[in-house]
């Protein structure tokens, strides 16, 4: 998946956030733009990350590239995490092409910024419900 093909989509969904403040990084390694933005990377298989750089400004970091198989396995989280709540509608099949992909992974990093939003299910459930609320699914 091109990443950057999306790169104004991201932004204007991140706006919607963060105001003017943002600046979109694209890189082919985020563990080295992690440690050049002076954060920790959480793990080998990240795909964004967003750095608050005080005063409501945020730059994220995001591969221009991500491997088919990385987004395969934050959807599979997600439909797992989901048949908790429900086993008869599966959210993560709503996410059926890159835009609605890629817009979950960045509203599920946003959230990583949102302390009411540190439970997983509850972080799930307030990205559906932004993603709704922009029009990412046809009601």
């Amino acid at each position: 998946m091109y990443a950057k093909d999306h790169g104004e989509a991201l932004a204007g969904l991140l706006h919607n956030y963060c105001g003017d403040s943002i600046e979109i990084q694209f890189t082919d390694d985020l563990a080295v733009w992690c440690k050049a933005n002076g954060i920790k990377a959480r793990d080998d298989h990240d795909i964004m990350r967003i750095v608050d750089r005080g005063g409501g400004a945020v730059r994220l970091g995001i591969l221009e590239v991500i491997p088919e198989g990385l987004v395969d396995e934050r959807i599979k989280a997600l439909s797992v995490r989901w048949s908790l709540q429900n086993v008869a509608n599966n959210l993560a099949d709503r996410l059926d092409t890159d835009k609605k992909k890629l817009a979950y992974l960045l509203l599920k990093e946003y959230s990583t910024t949102v302390s009411e939003l540190d439970d997983e299910l509850v972080a799930d459930n307030w990205v559906f419900a932004e993603l709704r609320k922009y029009g990412f699914f046809k009601e």
